[in-house]
């Protein structure tokens, strides 16, 4: 499958579509639980929690802990934040041609954002140490402006600030927050079945084109 024609943005979701993040979120989340002496939850279940932002994978983590309440959210927040920042980019690799990809758009003069639910204090130190934020013209963070997706505002935000019509615009996300935010903005979703889907069916979500990774996704649009 070709896309074309090429548009003059792409906005990229992050965990689970440049970088599978699953296996530190996993060790942050199972800390924060075990200090408040709750069961862990391990990696397989916290890959199907993330997606939608940091309070409602927490919320998710209590839930299943069956030990959820506002009171005990705000505590678990905290005590995620301080694990997290103590093992980011430990086990946190970028999925196979982003960099490849970014270079192709770059070289084709594509603009590029990123727009992920991660709280921004976590976004940058990823970033920089893939080395790939020089490619983004703009990073929002689920607390960048005051809705994450899938509200079409962050994308809004990202098209105004770049004088880019949503039109001219692709999404690159893995999950229904990424197409229902797209969808809602006015622009053209691409889904990767390589990230954190939440057990869903992409195909069955708004979308341009539905792909199996960043490689499959690459080569559509140099073949």
């Amino acid at each position: 499958m070709r896309l074309a024609p090429l548009p003059k943005l792409v906005i990229f979701d992050l965990d689970g579509t440049l970088v599978d993040s699953v296996p530190e979120i996993a060790i942050a989340i199972d800390h924060t639980l075990r200090e408040m002496h709750l069961p862990v939850a391990g990696e397989e279940r916290v890959r199907h929690w993330v997606g939608n932002g940091l309070h409602k994978l927490v919320e998710r983590a209590l839930r299943f802990a069956e030990h959820f309440s506002t009171e005990y959210q705000h505590q678990a927040i905290t005590l995620f934040e301080k694990h997290y920042a103590e093992v980011l980019n430990q086990k946190s690799p970028l999925y196979h041609q982003v960099v490849a990809l970014l270079t192709e758009l770059k070289r084709s003069n594509i603009c590029m954002a990123l727009c992920t639910n991660k709280p921004e204090q976590f976004v940058w130190p990823l970033l920089k140490h893939h080395q790939i934020e020089t490619f983004f013209s703009l990073v929002v963070g689920g607390d960048t402006v005051s809705e994450k997706k899938p509200s079409p505002l962050p994308l809004h935000f990202i098209c105004n600030s770049l004088d880019i019509s949503p039109s001219d615009t692709w999404m690159v996300g893995d999950s229904q927050a990424d197409a229902l935010s797209a969808e809602a903005a006015g622009v053209s979703g691409i889904l990767l079945k390589q990230g954190y889907s939440q057990g869903l069916d992409l195909t069955a979500l708004p979308h341009l084109a539905v792909f199996q990774d960043i490689e499959s996704f690459l080569a559509s649009i140099t073949q």
